[in-house]
């Protein structure tokens, strides 16, 4: 007899890792884990960090999952969004691949308040707790500001 696998939809899976049912976490890893391992190996260029880069990925979206809006894109564009935070934030991401798009020259080119956010979290490493300790502002603007940081840094690139 064969077995009947129910492929859940994202707002399925999302309710899950609300829920912290660890079986999110086994079906993102199973519809994704090959993108996203993809992904990380293309931020880092070497095996072992990229898995340790995807690990860090999905603990952190097991935390941050109530803050997914759907309104604003897919899971999967979600969890990309962490990877590729953490990656830069890790300072993972491969030399050439930061160097060549000119973001740490074009990040001068920020308001000063998000450049202050890319500068603690991108070039001297802190986590979003310090830099929001460091800057006395709550770790949620922080979040925000960084996100807001890396999207206009990639317009920059793109223009």
């Amino acid at each position: 007899m064969e077995s009947v696998t129910v492929q859940r939809t994202e707002e399925q899976l999302h309710q899950l890792a609300i829920a912290q049912d660890l079986v999110a976490l086994g079906e993102i890893h199973q519809r994704w884990g090959a993108a996203l391992f993809g992904a990380a190996m293309r931020f880092t260029g070497a095996t072992e960090p990229a898995e340790a880069l995807l690990a860090n990925t999905l603990c952190r979206f097991w935390k941050v999952a109530p803050r997914y809006d759907r309104s604003k894109g897919r899971l999967f564009t979600y969890i990309m969004s962490i990877m590729k935070e953490l990656a830069v934030a890790e300072g993972l991401v491969k030399q050439a691949s930061v160097k060549g798009f000119g973001l740490h020259e074009r990040a001068a080119e920020l308001p000063a308040d998000l450049r202050q956010v890319y500068e603690l979290r991108c070039e001297q490493g802190l986590s979003d707790a310090e830099a929001a300790s460091l800057l006395g502002i709550p770790v949620e603007e922080v979040v925000l500001r960084m996100r807001a940081a890396m999207k206009q840094l990639v317009n920059f690139v793109r223009q």
